[in-house]
């Protein structure tokens, strides 16, 4: 949800947050898309991966595994 929220503010998040909030939900993430393109606001905000390194690490081996 602090991926969706932070996308919905017209924040930038990193791409692995935003596939992986496509993949929880491609509704909520559309939305989440939409609202960043709408947000009009003189100054984005830079948002870090909420997953932690062993956490993307693991993710990815599953990806390349599947």
């Amino acid at each position: 949800m602090t991926v969706y929220r932070n996308m919905a503010k017209g924040g930038i998040v990193p791409p692995g947050d935003e596939r992986r909030l496509m993949e929880y939900g491609k509704d909520m993430y559309q939305f989440a898309k939409t609202a960043q393109m709408m947000a009009q606001v003189a100054e984005r905000k830079k948002h870090k991966s909420e997953w932690d390194e062993d956490e993307e690490r693991e993710y990815r081996e599953k990806q390349n595994a599947g």
